[in-house]
């Protein structure tokens, strides 16, 4: 009869592991990005890099400023997407599925767009 009793909670505790996403951001993530390079478009090719762009991760907020002037602001999380260090990135201003790859001195936006772009950012 006790053994009933142990088994509801760890139901429960498998339950809740299974389902559970992992929204929080990795480490690594959080601070000031630079844009360094720009490729993909209609062309496929590389973009020169004009202005300062400038990604900001900060607690759940994305900012985006380009030469000195914010021009997005927004609340993200991430979720786990597929491929090594991938992450889905979800923002409440945007309806295409933007995917952030974190490399060891790089973070690399991607969009699931066929004529999409590549912005590839180092740590400032």
């Amino acid at each position: 009869m006790k053994n009933k009793y142990y088994f509801l909670p760890l139901l429960l505790c498998l339950l809740a592991i299974a389902c559970s996403k992992k929204s929080t951001p990795p480490e690594g993530v959080e601070g000031k990005w630079l844009l360094i390079k720009a490729e993909g478009g209609i062309s496929g090719s590389e973009h020169e890099i004009t202005n300062r762009q400038e990604a900001i991760f900060a607690h759940d907020t994305f900012r985006l400023v380009i030469n000195g002037l914010q021009v997005r602001a927004t609340h993200y999380r991430l979720e786990t997407a597929p491929g090594d260090n991938t992450w889905k990135l979800i923002t409440n201003d945007s309806t295409i599925t933007n995917y952030i790859t974190i490399k060891p001195y790089a973070l690399v936006f991607t969009d699931d767009i066929v004529d999409g772009m590549t912005l590839t950012y180092k740590r400032e």
